[in-house]
């Protein structure tokens, strides 16, 4: 479970939720992520904070690193599966989406990429996640090369 009290808070500048998505740096280690950290986006001139700040300075607020939402995830689908009758069907399984996202985007079924999470993991969660890791298959993608005058297209 993801408990507040047990972690540090991080004091922000400012409290402003925007589309921009970046990866804790140390989880950046494959060109699809490498791009999407604050340095890499400052870099390119991403603006990451709002020109005009809100009048909220210095708030503790709870920043989680990623294997701490992966750990409470995982808390929260054992969970769900032990009180199954206390969770409708319609809602969907919303922590096992979650984990498949981080799999997906993080791109953590890599060898490389696992061994920086996993060790990070509570060892009751380890086990899972790395089930999890294993049983997620990456779709193909289609790369298009140009070859003289004609395009053809691989699977990659």
């Amino acid at each position: 479970m993801l408990r507040v009290k047990d972690a540090e808070p991080v004091a922000v500048m400012d409290i402003h939720a925007w589309n921009v998505n970046l990866v804790e740096e140390r989880f950046a280690t494959v060109p699809e992520t490498a791009c999407i950290t604050f340095t890499a986006q400052t870099e390119q001139g991403t603006r990451i904070l709002p020109k005009t700040l809100s009048s909220a300075k210095g708030v503790p607020i709870f920043v989680p690193s990623i294997p701490k939402i992966c750990d409470a995830i995982l808390d929260q689908l054992r969970y769900r599966t032990t009180h199954a009758e206390n969770f409708q069907r319609k809602w969907g399984n919303r922590p096992a989406y979650h984990l498949c996202n981080f799999v997906r985007y993080l791109y953590l079924e890599r060898q490389s990429q696992r061994e920086l999470l996993l060790p990070l993991l509570a060892e009751r969660n380890r086990a899972e996640m790395e089930q999890r890791m294993n049983a997620f298959k990456r779709k193909p993608t289609l790369a298009m090369i140009k070859e003289s005058m004609r395009t053809t297209s691989i699977l990659t």
